[in-house]
């Protein structure tokens, strides 16, 4: 019996020796010597990279991929990731290969241009869809109230760098996102002459009251000018910029008390308020009424400079 089993032992140990020497080698992928033959230009855009691992040749591919794509988009905007704004369609990897002789694995990424630019397009119109529809608002406003229209044309210029260079980016997959949204396109690339000549019908000039050492009014005036407007003297302004600050003062003892309220508000030349703005200060005591008051400004200063622009920006006016 035991004979028996060493002459099973033995053909199975025969079998698993002969299995071993006669497994045939892994093949050289065609894409290891010629990645444009496996992957035609016509339809792929490829890069192949190596690794000390699979998961390393992979991530260098990608990111050889991306700068490539980086590379090809002229006049993108810095604020735009190409890559990323890709990525979003997705990437193909090829199978790994690896090279016992340099100990590495070699990987394809690769994106198939039909099947990205069919995932594409609908970005491209997305972003076309939400640069008009700040643009339209700055459009609507332009005769009747270029203060406001400057706030909208200033928006869509963020919005405009998507929408083109998403366009730039679909060049790169069909000849057919050049002639996408030809008129929109056109908008977009004119938005800086249109903010220049708006914004020069949008001067401010400021009018406070009650404003101790103009702790108020430099700090408004700064939101504004972060904006992109233009703050200068009444002669030059079409727009005003009123600071009102109610003290709410009361006496007490030998000193005083006094609870700001400072309302900011754009006037135009009829004197019609077309935004406002409201911010409360902390109860403060002084020894007269013009200390206390300058001592509780500070603060109320500090929230300004940290919250008018973003509350300016993001309020819907339609006079």
């Amino acid at each position: 019996m035991k004979s028996f089993r060493k002459i099973v032992l033995f053909a199975c140990l025969a079998m698993a020796a002969s299995y071993g020497f006669s497994r045939p080698k892994v093949k050289t992928p065609d894409w290891f010597n010629n990645v444009n033959g496996v992957y035609p230009e016509s339809k792929y855009i490829a890069e192949s990279a190596s690794g000390a691992t699979e998961i390393e040749a992979k991530n260098a591919a990608l990111k050889l991929l991306a700068g490539y794509l980086v590379s090809s988009v002229q006049a993108i905007p810095k604020s735009v990731d190409v890559s990323s704004e890709v990525m979003l369609c997705g990437v193909d990897f090829s199978e790994s290969y690896f090279v016992k002789k340099e100990k590495k694995y070699y990987c394809v990424a690769y994106l198939d241009r039909e099947k990205i630019w069919a995932c594409y397009k609908p970005e491209i119109k997305k972003a076309c869809d939400d640069f008009m529809a700040v643009y339209k608002m700055g459009e609507r406003n332009m005769a009747r109230n270029s203060f406001i229209a400057a706030k909208y044309f200033s928006i869509a210029v963020s919005k405009a760098d998507v929408f083109v260079a998403r366009i730039l980016i679909g060049k790169l997959f069909s000849p057919e996102a050049e002639k996408m949204y030809e008129m929109e396109q056109r908008k977009a690339n004119d938005l800086n002459a249109t903010i220049k000549t708006v914004f020069a019908n949008s001067v401010l000039s400021i009018d406070a009251k009650n404003d101790v050492n103009s702790i108020i009014s430099e700090k408004v005036k700064e939101a504004f000018v972060s904006c992109g407007y233009t703050v200068s003297g009444p002669k030059s302004a079409q727009f005003t910029l009123s600071i009102v600050i109610k003290d709410n003062y009361e006496k007490s003892g030998n000193g005083c008390f006094v609870s700001p309220e400072v309302t900011v508000s754009v006037l135009n030349r009829k004197g019609d308020s077309i935004y406002s703005y409201s911010a409360r200060g902390e109860k403060t005591q002084g020894d007269t009424k013009q200390k206390a008051l300058a001592r509780a400004l500070v603060p109320v200063a500090e929230k300004i400079a940290a919250e008018l622009k973003d509350h300016f920006m993001n309020s819907v006016e339609t006079k």
